[in-house]
C-alpha cells in the first residue's frame, strides 16, 4: 500500500481537504480522509507536506507517435503541413521501432508533467500499446482509419480488421483502453465511417474523429455533402453518445444543438488551433448546451509539447479573452475540463476525481516554488500559477511511477539517444 500524507488534497467534486491523507491499496483509492493516517499497513510513504494532491490529467487527443517530428514544420496553414511535410515523412518513417520509441517519448513527456491519461490517434497501436505498458500511463488507445494506404495497412477494411483485433486483445487490460478513430469526414467514405460506428458499438468503445477543424474543411462539407461536417454525421447516424468530436472549431448554433441533442463529446486542443490558425471552438456556447468538453493538446508536431497545465491555462485565457468576459471558464471549470470531464469524454468514469474506489490516478505538486507562493486558493494555483516542472510523484493504477520529478520506468539517457539519432535520419531526409 501507499499512503500520502499531508498537503492540500483536491478531490475536484468536493472541497479541498487540508493536512489530510490518501491511502493506496492496489491500484485503487481505499481511504482519504483528515488528520494524520494511525495505521502501520503501508510499505510506501510520500511526505506530500506544501503539496497539492490531485487527479492526474487527462489528455483527450494526441497523435504520440509524431514525437519525433516535433518543430520539423512549423508556421504553416493544416493543409500544407499535412500534404507536403507530415504525410511524406509519415510514409518514410512510421515503422514499428519508431512508433515505439517516439511514442515513449511523448509518453514519458506527458508523466513527468503529470498527465497520467491519454487518448491516442494512430497507427501500429500495438506499439503504442507497448510503449505504455513500459512507461506505467493510461493509454485510451484508438487506430487511425483512413481511405487510403499507410504503412501499417492498405485498405480501410484491413485498418478496421486490425482496429477490431486490437480492442479484443485489450478490452480487460488495466491501464490500456481501445477505441476506433476514423480520422476524419474528409479522409474517410461514408461507408467507412459506418463500419467503424459499427465496432464502436459492439464493443461500447469511443469514436474518435476530427470534426470541422479548418475553414476550408467546413466550407468543403457544404459543397461536396450541403451540410457541415456535424449535420453531415448526424444525418448519418455518427453523431452519438460514443463519438468523441475533436477540435470542433468551425460551428455554427444548430451543429452545437445537435452535439447536446445526442450527447457526443468535444476534445478542446486550443494550442495546436491557435499555432495552425485553424481558429478558436466555441467552448463557452457547447458547455452552455450542457455539452461535455475536456482538453487535448494534439501532437508535438503541431502543438508542440504535451503540458496540459500550460494547455489549462491558455484555455482558461482564451475563452475569457474572445468573449470580452473574465467569469468565463473560471478555473475549477478548466481544472474539471482536465480532469472529470476528460474521464466522461472518454466512458471511463473511474478517473478523474479522487474518490475511495476510484482507480489511484493522482499527481503530487509541489508548491513551494516561488511561482506559487503564497498560496491561498489550490484551483487557481493549478490553473493560473503553477507550472509542471513542480510535479514531483506521479502514481497511475496504483503504481508509483514518477518520483521526486524523476520517472522511474524509461530510461531516460537512452531514450535521448534513440531521439537523436533519429532526428539525423529525418534531418537528411527533408
Amino acid at each position: 500500500m501507499i499512503l500520502i500524507q499531508g498537503g492540500t488534497i483536491v478531490p475536484v467534486v468536493s472541497p479541498p481537504v487540508e493536512e489530510g491523507y490518501i491511502l493506496i491499496e492496489g491500484s485503487k483509492i481505499k481511504k482519504i480522509d483528515r488528520g494524520k493516517y494511525q495505521g502501520k499497513d503501508y510499505k510506501t510513504f510520500i511526505d506530500a507536506k506544501n503539496h497539492i494532491i490531485m487527479p492526474g490529467l487527462i489528455n483527450t487527443h494526441t497523435h504520440i507517435p509524431m514525437t519525433f517530428f516535433r518543430g520539423i514544420a512549423d508556421d504553416l496553414p493544416l493543409e500544407i503541413w499535412l500534404k507536403e511535410y507530415i504525410w511524406p515523412l509519415e510514409a518514410k518513417f512510421i515503422k514499428p521501432d519508431f512508433v515505439y520509441y517516439s511514442s515513449l517519448c511523448g509518453i514519458t513527456e506527458m508523466l513527468v508533467s503529470g498527465t497520467t491519461s491519454f487518448c491516442d490517434m494512430y497507427f501500429f497501436e500495438n506499439e503504442i500499446a507497448r510503449a505504455c505498458e513500459d512507461a506505467g500511463i493510461r493509454g485510451f488507445i484508438t487506430p487511425g482509419v483512413l481511405d487510403f494506404p499507410t504503412s501499417s495497412f492498405k485498405t480501410p477494411r484491413d485498418a478496421i480488421a486490425k482496429a477490431e483485433n486490437f480492442i479484443k486483445n485489450y478490452m480487460k487490460h488495466p491501464i490500456i483502453h481501445p477505441g476506433i478513430a476514423p480520422h476524419s469526414t474528409y479522409t474517410c467514405s461514408l461507408d467507412t465511417l459506418k463500419k467503424c460506428k459499427e465496432i464502436s458499438e459492439k464493443y461500447n468503445t469511443i469514436f474518435h474523429i476530427h470534426v470541422s477543424e479548418t475553414k476550408k474543411e467546413y466550407e468543403e462539407s457544404l459543397k461536396k455533402h450541403g451540410v457541415s461536417p456535424v449535420k453531415y454525421l448526424h444525418n448519418n447516424n455518427l453523431l452519438y453518445e460514443n463519438t468523441l468530436a475533436v477540435h470542433s472549431v468551425w460551428l455554427d448554433d444548430e451543429d452545437i444543438e445537435l452535439i447536446s441533442q445526442k450527447k457526443a463529446k468535444i476534445s478542446h486542443n486550443p494550442e495546436s488551433n491557435l499555432k495552425l490558425g485553424s481558429g478558436i471552438s466555441p467552448v463557452k456556447k457547447l458547455l452552455e448546451q450542457k455539452v461535455r468538453v475536456s482538453i487535448g493538446t494534439d501532437g508535438v508536431a503541431s502543438n508542440n509539447n504535451l503540458d496540459m497545465f500550460e494547455a489549462m491555462r491558455i484555455t482558461a485565457l482564451l475563452h475569457k479573452g474572445i468573449n470580452l468576459d473574465p467569469s468565463v471558464l473560471n478555473a475549477r471549470e478548466v481544472l474539471k475540463m482536465a480532469t472529470l470531464y476528460g474521464a466522461e469524454c472518454l466512458n471511463f468514469r473511474e478517473i478523474g476525481t479522487l474518490e475511495e474506489g476510484k482507480r489511484a490516478d493522482i499527481i503530487i505538486i509541489d508548491i513551494e516554488d516561488i511561482s506559487t507562493i503564497p498560496f491561498y486558493d489550490p484551483c487557481s494555483a493549478i490553473i493560473y500559477s503553477l507550472n509542471s516542472r513542480q510535479v514531483k510523484y506521479v502514481i497511475v493504477n496504483g503504481k508509483l511511477v514518477v518520483e521526486k520529478g524523476e520517472i522511474k520506468t524509461v530510461d531516460i539517457e537512452k531514450l535521448k539517444k534513440i531521439a537523436k539519432e533519429y532526428r539525423e535520419r529525418i534531418k537528411n531526409a527533408i
